[in-house]
């Protein structure tokens, strides 16, 4: 099996336009849209989505007080 990522920190790229555009020639596929902001391949393709689970991560910032200078 051949893999194929389209990856780019920044948004607005075209990585979802041009995987939906490699959708259309390439047969037999799985398609995966890990944006965890933005997922929406399905708007552009006529793919199925076979699951979908919520995802959270990340860290909170803590402030520490006696070291802040409010400075914005």
């Amino acid at each position: 099996m051949k893999q194929i990522a389209i990856i780019s920190g920044k948004g607005g790229t075209g990585k979802t336009t041009l995987t939906a555009s490699l959708a259309r020639i390439i047969p037999d596929k799985v398609m995966v849209d890990a944006d965890v902001d933005a997922s929406n391949l399905e708007l552009l393709t006529d793919a199925k989505i076979s699951s979908k689970e919520k995802y959270t991560e990340g860290k909170f910032a803590l402030i520490n007080n006696d070291k802040c200078t409010s400075c914005g």
